[in-house]
């Protein structure tokens, strides 16, 4: 004998147990498990972007709460959806409704003249401005 002793110790049996040990220290190092989390959501729920909801490397620009552009974001595409929704259930109603005000004098008139305001508006801009109208033929 050379006073060696060797001990054979299923890897399932370990596992679990350094598992436990990783966790607890993890837990020690950074607080409870459930102050943790709760840190961590209110940072992530308060944490400061910009407009996109991203962070930006200017801080000026992250003046607004993730929360809040995540449910500003939601609430514009559920609106968006609904909207959709409307206009395609009453599309036929919507068309009936502008042939009719168009044909009266007043409404092709408004027409026209936000038309031209519109135009006019175009050319006085500092943006180049091109236009291309066609006319169809009866």
């Amino acid at each position: 004998m050379n006073g060696d002793v060797n001990i054979q110790i299923n890897k399932d049996l370990i596992i679990p147990i350094i598992q436990s040990k990783i966790k607890g220290a993890m837990v020690e190092a950074l607080g409870e498990e459930k102050n943790l989390i709760e840190t961590v959501v209110d940072h992530i729920l308060n944490l400061k972007v910009d407009e996109d909801g991203k962070v930006s490397n200017y801080s000026s620009s992250n003046q607004y709460k993730w929360i809040d552009i995540v449910l500003k974001k939601s609430i514009e595409e559920t609106a968006r959806e609904v909207f959709k929704e409307y206009l395609d259930e009453n599309r036929d109603k919507i068309k009936l409704e502008i042939h009719k005000q168009l044909r009266t004098r007043k409404g092709l008139a408004g027409f026209v003249n936000k038309l031209f305001d519109g135009v006019a508006e175009a050319v006085d801009s500092n943006w180049k401005f091109s236009a291309h109208f066609k006319f169809k033929e009866d």
